[in-house]
């Protein structure tokens, strides 16, 4: 990633949305200031950060809502004009990072200095027993709900890398944005497992004690 980019990251605050790596968000931006903002980073060839706006609804001194500090970083890999100015867009996510700190408004939209952060491996030896325990609750699942074990083993099969594959499945079927959040700022690979591991663990039990193996 570009240095210069983290020095001037392009951000796009919204409460209860959150970008993992790996991962591709559609968007669509119809307000002025956006368009602002999408059309700086097509011309100038740059990331943007989605960021999630703190539930507090905390303001700071430049009465903007305060954001959490880790956001998603994402490529522009798909756009489209509509005749009215609004945009459709696919962001895919490419890093996570930190803001360090936010410069005062300059233009309609948000720019911050970041710095990016890696996977850390963690326990190695944990990480490779999660992913035996996600073997294991797939087949269990299957006799419950096998549209969604198909969909955890071939999410496995298709990103056997547990640092690819925990942010998928943390993105996907963590419930609120908290918990997502919570797994983005979570870089020790062997962690996010093992929260991939209680969380289907926990959809499974709920499979179980349900008829026809419904899940809220």
């Amino acid at each position: 990633m570009d240095p210069a980019h983290l020095e001037s990251l392009i951000i796009f605050p919204l409460p209860e949305v959150v970008l993992f790596p790996g991962t591709a968000m559609p968007l669509h931006i119809f307000e002025p200031r956006y368009r602002s903002m999408l059309r700086d980073a097509l011309e100038q060839e740059r990331p943007i950060a989605m960021a999630t706006i703190a539930a507090t609804g905390e303001l700071d001194n430049h009465e903007r809502r305060v954001v959490r500090p880790y956001v998603g970083v994402g490529e522009l890999v798909d756009w489209d004009e509509l005749p009215d100015g609004r945009y459709l867009l696919v962001l895919e996510g490419v890093h996570r990072a930190r803001i360090v700190n936010e410069y005062a408004p300059e233009r309609p939209y948000r720019l911050v200095r970041a710095v990016t952060v890696p996977d850390e491996p963690g326990d190695v030896a944990s990480t490779r027993a999660s992913i035996e325990s996600v073997r294991a609750l797939v087949l269990s699942m299957r006799t419950h709900n096998p549209r969604l074990a198909s969909f955890v083993g071939e999410e496995l099969e298709r990103h056997p890398d547990p640092a690819v594959f925990s942010n998928r499945l943390a993105s996907m079927i963590s419930g609120d944005a908290d918990a997502q959040y919570r797994m983005l700022e979570t870089i020790r690979v062997s962690d996010r497992m093992n929260y991939i591991v209680e969380r289907l663990s926990d959809i499974l039990a709920r499979m179980t004690a349900q008829p026809g193996g419904a899940v809220n």
